[in-house]
């Protein structure tokens, strides 16, 4: 279920491609622990504190990008950032609640995959092309 960062989903922007492409080679980590069964409560709790840091910081980049091009799309954008920073306190909880057990991390891992795919590839596409037409 791993999943790779390919120039299918960059987005022309080198500073956003690769803050993308270090979130790629994260949740790959992350999958291949639980694959292997390998992956405890300290890595799941490690891992979620580098998501919950790393992407405060590339959402907060990502915004003042879109504010730097008075991107007409920013609020919309924004509350998709939002809604994964929810979802990332949502799993914590649940984290310290259940336990990094099996059926928590494939949950999570399919979280990560999905939404970061589908965000990259339509989300911050648009952004992407954008930005590369304001720039000319």
């Amino acid at each position: 279920m791993s999943v790779y960062w390919t120039q299918d989903i960059a987005i022309g922007v080198d500073e956003i491609d690769s803050q993308h492409q270090e979130l790629f080679v994260r949740m790959n980590r992350l999958i291949a622990a639980c694959m292997e069964g390998s992956y405890g409560q300290e890595q799941a709790e490690e891992l979620l504190r580098f998501l919950q840091d790393y992407t405060a910081t590339h959402f907060a980049d990502e915004e003042a990008v879109m504010l730097r091009y008075e991107y007409p799309d920013y609020a919309e954008h924004r509350n998709e950032h939002q809604q994964f920073k929810n979802n990332l306190t949502e799993f914590e909880k649940r984290l310290r609640e259940e336990g990094a057990s099996p059926e928590l991390l494939t949950r999570f891992n399919h979280l990560l995959v999905d939404w970061l795919t589908d965000h990259i590839s339509s989300v911050d596409r648009r952004l992407g092309k954008f930005i590369l037409a304001a720039k000319g």
